[in-house]
C-alpha cells in the first residue's frame, strides 16, 4: 500500500509542475522557490507520512460573528485513525471517527443525523483486510463537521491530493514571512470548487521550508436569499485554519480507543 501511495503522490507532484509551466513561470532560477515547488514539497511531506498526530483549528468570521471548529487528528498506518471535530458556535456539535485497526466507528451521515430530534446511534464496522485509514476517512466524510484542504492534506491519499490540486488557480509565490516566530513561504491564488468551476474565493498558504502547512486562509464573498426570496447583502467570509501536526513522531495506541 505504501509503495502505491508514493507512486500516486509522484503523479500528483508532476501535475503541480505542469500547472506551473502553464502559468508561465520564468525558467531562470529565482531568489526564492517557485510556488509550484513549495506545493510539491508540501504534498511529498504529507504523502510520505506513516503516522500523524495533532490539531487543526478552523476560525470562520462573517457579518460580525465568529465560530470555531477544533479538530484532533491522529493516524498510524495502515488502519488506525482518530478524527474528532468540536464545533463551538451558537449551534455546537461534536463528530468522532475512530478505528483501532479492528473496529471502525463513526456518526451517522450528517443529513440523517441532524434530521431528527432523537440522536441516532453510531455506526460500527469490522475493518476489512485491505482497508486503510484513508479508506475510512473517505467513507466517513459525510459524518464529519467539515472536510477541507488542511485535513485532506494531512490524510494525503491520491484522491485527496488530486482534489487539492484541482482547487488551485493562479498560484503565485508572495513572500517569505514570520509566522509565530517561524519562517514560512506565503503562497496566494484563487480557490475553485473543481477544474470546471471559475474561482470564487482567494487563498493564502503558509508553508515551512520542509513542506509543513502551518496556516491556510480563504476569503470569499457570499450572497444569498431569504426563504421568501429577499436578497441578503453580500457578506465577506474569512476562514482560517491553523495547523499543528507532527509527522512520524509516534502515536500512542490509547488514542485509537474505539468510541462506540
Amino acid at each position: 500500500m505504501r509503495f502505491g501511495i508514493r507512486h500516486s503522490a509522484l503523479g500528483i507532484l508532476l501535475g503541480v509542475g505542469a500547472l506551473a509551466i502553464g502559468q508561465g513561470q520564468a525558467p531562470a532560477a529565482p531568489l526564492h522557490p517557485t510556488a509550484a515547488s513549495v506545493v510539491s514539497k508540501m504534498f511529498a511531506y504529507y504523502a510520505g507520512a506513516h503516522s500523524m498526530m495533532g490539531t487543526i483549528r478552523m476560525t470562520q468570521a462573517a457579518a460580525g460573528h465568529q465560530m470555531t471548529l477544533d479538530t484532533t487528528l491522529a493516524y498510524s498506518a495502515p488502519n488506525k485513525l482518530l478524527i474528532k471535530h468540536v464545533r463551538n458556535s451558537t449551534d455546537p456539535a461534536t463528530w468522532v471517527v475512530t478505528s483501532d485497526g479492528k473496529i471502525f466507528t463513526y456518526d451517522p451521515p450528517n443529513p440523517r443525523r441532524f434530521s431528527t430530534e432523537k440522536a441516532l446511534g453510531r455506526y460500527m464496522e469490522a475493518v476489512a483486510p485491505k482497508e486503510d485509514f484513508r479508506d475510512m476517512y473517505r467513507g466517513a466524510s459525510l459524518s464529519l463537521g467539515e472536510k477541507d484542504l488542511p485535513e485532506d492534506l494531512a490524510i494525503a491519499g491520491k484522491k485527496e491530493l488530486a482534489e487539492i490540486r484541482d482547487t488551485i488557480a493562479d498560484l503565485q509565490y508572495d513572500s517569505l514571512q514570520k509566522l509565530n516566530g517561524e519562517d514560512v513561504h506565503v503562497l496566494t491564488g484563487g480557490w475553485r470548487a473543481d477544474l470546471n468551476t471559475p474561482p470564487s474565493a482567494t487563498f493564502q498558504m503558509f508553508v515551512t521550508d520542509d513542506g509543513q502547512l502551518r496556516r491556510y486562509a480563504r476569503r470569499e464573498i457570499f450572497a444569498a436569499q431569504t426563504p421568501s426570496g429577499q436578497s441578503i447583502p453580500p457578506q465577506e467570509i474569512l476562514t482560517v485554519w491553523d495547523v499543528k501536526l507532527q509527522k512520524d513522531a509516534g502515536v500512542e495506541d490509547g488514542l485509537f480507543t474505539v468510541v462506540r
